[in-house]
């Protein structure tokens, strides 16, 4: 049963530890009628009169669509109904999940409208953290998600997202509550289907890849900002296609760029590592356009099937300020659909 709290506390506003990410088991399909999958042509490789093929005579760091992911699934009919609150208002809603109690921050945008589909933001918070903690430093609050998206922060169990070490969650369980989060804000709010996103810092951005990973069907885009990515991350994904921003500091001397191993000597990915994958899932050309940003750089990634992109800074284990993390994530996901 839902249940609900108004009067969120404030907590210290400075990002926490990192995440790891064990093995994570196949997460349990669903048993809702799918429609039969049509396996397009490459449009990138259609030649133009003059020979040359669509992709080449694209314009440096645009893309074109690949084969279609599934359609989103309809409302569900049997998810418990989020509360309905006023426009701009949050509330903490309290629910079960897989057995468990669990709760998230959820807040309304204060341009929403009944009649129009609005996107969906879940921001993930880091280990040892809190959803108060991060909703107040990744500042979503001060950019364009404020009057346009439901933002969703969920609370993890005993401060872990599944898959790290210390994790007190089955493996899948995490992925459960969030779809399981969806099903009940879209029983109250038109909530647009093909706009679900996802970031997070630190712990939160390897659940943010894990996200990526297992439900590419579900999430139209991702961008983690110091994420922690334990090699597990990457492994069983479903091959699919997703819109991918990675932010990390070279400076990080926590989860280090080029990867290394913390907790007893477990390994995580380096970022290039991390990027490869996505580029490989992606369709995207092996070396991207590079554009300088204030306190950083952009990688432009030139792809077939699904934008993505790197953003490099000097800095250490932080969401950023300079670059601006929290407007650089919003601007990369608000353009995404499925």
């Amino acid at each position: 049963m839902l249940a609900l709290g108004l009067g969120l506390g404030e907590l210290p506003t400075t990002p926490k530890a990192e995440a790891q990410l064990p093995p994570l088991p196949a997460v349990p399909q669903s048993s809702d009628f799918q429609l039969p999958q049509v396996q397009l042509p490459n449009l990138g490789d259609i030649r133009l009169p003059n020979g040359q093929r669509v992709q080449d005579a694209l314009p440096p760091g645009s893309s074109l669509p690949g084969a279609p992911a599934p359609a989103p699934k309809g409302r569900p009919n049997n998810a418990k109904p989020a509360p309905r609150i006023g426009n701009g208002k949050s509330i903490n809603v309290y629910t079960k999940s897989t057995g468990r109690n669990r709760r998230y921050i959820m807040h309304v945008p204060t341009h929403y409208n009944p009649s129009r589909p609005t996107p969906v933001i879940f921001g993930f918070d880091g280990w040892r953290d809190s959803p108060e903690n991060f909703r107040r430093y990744s500042r979503l609050h001060e950019t364009g998600a404020a009057r346009e998206a439901i933002r969703i922060y969920p609370e993890s169990i005993n401060h872990g997202w599944e898959g790290a070490p210390y994790a007190t969650v089955r493996g899948g369980e995490d992925l459960r509550f969030v779809t399981q989060i969806i099903d009940e804000v879209d029983r109250t709010y038109n909530v647009d289907r093909r706009r679900i996103y996802a970031t997070g810092h630190s712990n939160g951005g390897g659940m943010t890849a894990v996200v990526a990973c297992h439900l590419p069907h579900v999430f139209a885009g991702v961008a983690s900002v110091g994420g922690a990515y334990y090699n597990p991350v990457n492994s069983g994904c479903k091959n699919l296609p997703i819109p991918i921003l990675v932010m990390h500091g070279t400076g990080d001397t926590m989860m280090r760029y080029h990867g290394g191993t913390r907790h007893g000597g477990r390994p995580y990915l380096s970022v290039p590592r991390l990027m490869n994958s996505y580029k490989a899932r992606n369709g995207c050309a092996p070396q991207p356009a590079i554009h300088n940003v204030p306190g950083g750089k952009r990688h432009v990634y030139r792809c077939a099937r699904a934008e993505t992109q790197l953003i490099t800074n000097p800095q250490n284990h932080t969401w950023n300020r300079v670059p601006d993390a929290s407007q650089e994530v919003w601007n990369f996901l608000k353009r995404q659909r499925l």
